[in-house]
Formats: C-alpha cells, sequence, structure tokens
C-alpha cells in the first residue's frame, strides 16, 4: 500500500481520535491522568497501529497491526461506555461516539477479513 491516508479505516479512526480529543476537553481535571489519558492513548493506537502496518512489508504484518487497532478499538468502547456512565459524556457524545467505534469497527474488520 502506498499510504496509511488512502486507508478509509484510517481517516474514521483519524476523525475517532479528533472526536474523542474534543469529548474528553471538558472532563474533570481530576481524570486527566485517569480515564482522560486512558481512552485518549487507547484511540490514538487505532489510527497509530494502521499506520505502522501500512509502513511494514506485506499483508500478513499489515493483518496482524489491524488486528491490534481492533483490540484497542475495544478498549476505546469501554472507556466511552464508563466515561458515560461516571456522568463525563452527554448522551449524545455517548451516541455519536459509539456511531464512529462502529463504523471503525466494520472498516477494520473488513480490512482484516481482505487480508486473510
Amino acid at each position: 500500500m502506498e499510504s496509511y491516508h488512502r486507508l478509509m479505516g484510517w481517516q474514521r479512526a483519524h476523525a475517532l481520535v479528533l472526536a474523542v480529543y474534543e469529548a474528553t476537553s471538558i472532563f474533570p481535571t481530576s481524570e486527566r491522568s485517569g480515564v482522560t489519558a486512558q481512552l485518549r492513548r487507547a484511540v490514538v493506537s487505532v489510527p497509530v497501529n494502521l499506520a505502522e502496518g501500512v509502513g511494514r512489508t506485506g499483508s500478513r504484518e499489515l493483518h496482524r497491526f489491524v488486528t491490534i487497532g481492533l483490540g484497542s478499538l475495544s478498549e476505546v468502547r469501554y472507556l466511552v461506555e464508563l466515561s458515560t456512565d461516571l456522568g463525563y459524556l452527554t448522551d449524545r457524545d455517548h451516541g455519536h461516539l459509539q456511531d464512529l467505534i462502529a463504523e471503525v469497527g466494520r472498516l477494520l474488520g473488513g480490512l482484516r477479513r481482505s487480508l486473510e
């Protein structure tokens, strides 16, 4: 592959990162090193793993990094649920993030299947 930028999964994962950063900007200051940091690290891991996988040689390695990205996406899904339960996210933000998470999951799942 030429560039990770061309992957629709990467593009939507990047949009998810931006949405999470915006949503977490209003989280309590006391959560900066807690849920906020963990959620941001997990969400950034998704497009980072895609970029790294594209930069490696061969589809086998890309498959591995897509799988790692899907694992990080599961972590994001849980942390968004937790943040909502703690009252840090509105129902609207929760719904928007869950929609993005589902979309990224479908795209990455399809990419992973195409590499098998």
